[in-house]
């Protein structure tokens, strides 16, 4: 996951615990309940399966997105799973995992603001203008480290 997410910090060899700031379990007793409808909530798994919480997901999205979107228009999956999980969130915020928009990185907060900026959400051209103007500004200040991954790999 490290090479995908490379802002997040490493998944834990045990099991996380409940106060863990980046990950926790997908049967969490948090979670909302499994809503086979549409597919979410708390999933009782077997094994104990690993998942980034809201925050450091939301984060390493829009890092990801920052880092390969302008130049892989594939890449404009990231921003799907993004946008699907934050209407989630603003919908029915509800259950103690929500994130406080506070506990978001910078990078991801300033999207949050970008995104919800007004009465309707923003197109995927809108957002992918966001996007490429943030790319720019992070390789003007010389936070170019985290892009260079994608860069190099073409």
């Amino acid at each position: 996951m490290g090479d995908l997410f490379i802002d997040l910090a490493p998944v834990p060899t045990r099991l996380p615990p409940l106060d863990d700031p980046d990950y926790m379990l997908v049967d969490d007793p948090r979670l909302p309940d499994y809503n086979d409808e549409v597919g979410n909530g708390r999933w009782q798994s077997i094994r104990s399966i690993k998942i980034p919480k809201p925050a450091r997901f939301i984060d390493a999205m829009v890092l990801l997105m920052v880092r390969e979107w302008p130049q892989d228009p594939t890449s404009s999956i990231w921003y799907e799973y993004l946008s699907e999980l934050l209407d989630h969130i603003r919908e029915c915020g509800e259950y103690e995992l929500v994130p406080s928009w506070d506990a978001l990185g910078n990078l991801a907060r300033g999207f949050v603001k970008f995104y919800f900026d007004g009465e309707t959400k923003k197109s995927p051209y809108e957002v992918k203008n966001y996007i490429s103007k943030v790319r720019e500004e992070m390789i003007e200040k010389t936070k170019i480290p985290l892009l260079l991954m994608a860069d190099e790999v073409e």
